[in-house]
């Protein structure tokens, strides 16, 4: 049996430890079957979208950057407000917003990132980059495409390509002054540390720039392995943060 998530389940408010260690559990659990499997990759759950694209980022992010603070909670909200998280003290004061996003493989809305998921259910494995994904018009399934071995500077510059993309697509909204973006991307090109450094200085040299209209960007890899902050000069700065790197 697979696990059935509430509301008052994501917005409970968790310091990083509790967050990061809760999100580990219900992926753990969902990982248990292939119901499960195919119940997180497809979304298919209530508020598995909401989970699996915004809260499990933000506990990456928590675990990160906050992973020894207890005096601080994490508090994902669900709606339609102009944020998706708050960061919290102990009385439940207000130090800063959260708004979270992803690095997907298209701009058309993610439409590629999800056939990629289906693909992945359906055929058992599925390439990050390479041709586009079709339906089959008669099964309405995904038709099986081959792995492709691709050009690692290619890659590269397309990962870097989906973030500024992601970056620019929120930058265009309306936020509170102190919100931070969280960007999660998909970061198994950029394992080698020469790639890394290449990211770190276009965050410096360009999505810095896209992201003033927040108080810090985050860039955070999906697999959890690295990530980055900035914090943008002349912004609030209510939890006290420097740029790191890790």
């Amino acid at each position: 049996m697979i696990p059935r998530l509430t509301k008052s389940d994501l917005e409970c408010p968790r310091t990083a430890r509790e967050l990061y260690a809760w999100v580990q559990e219900i992926r753990d659990k969902f990982g248990e079957t292939d119901e499960g499997k195919s119940a997180m990759l497809l979304r298919t759950e209530p508020y598995l979208k909401k989970f699996a694209e915004e809260i499990w980022p933000l506990a990456n992010y928590a675990h990160r950057f906050f992973g020894q603070r207890s005096d601080v909670y994490f508090k994902p909200v669900i709606g339609n407000q102009s944020y998706d998280a708050l960061l919290v003290d102990a009385s439940g004061l207000t130090l800063c917003h959260f708004e979270i996003t992803q690095a997907l493989y298209d701009a058309n809305e993610g439409y590629q990132d999800r056939l990629r998921r289906e693909h992945r259910v359906q055929h058992r494995y599925a390439s990050l980059f390479g041709p586009p994904l079709k339906r089959d018009p008669n099964s309405g399934g995904v038709i099986k495409s081959e792995i492709e071995f691709s050009d690692k500077n290619k890659d590269v510059q397309s990962t870097l390509c989906q973030i500024r993309i992601a970056i620019e697509e929120k930058a265009s909204g309306t936020y509170p002054a102190d919100t931070v973006l969280i960007v999660e991307f998909e970061g198994v090109h950029l394992q080698e540390e020469e790639y890394r450094e290449a990211l770190d200085a276009e965050a410096r040299s360009v999505f810095c720039g896209l992201a003033s209209g927040f108080s810090e960007l985050a860039l955070i890899d999906k697999s959890d392995t690295f990530g980055f902050r900035y914090p943008i000069p002349g912004k609030p700065d209510a939890s006290q943060r420097d740029v790191v790197r890790s």
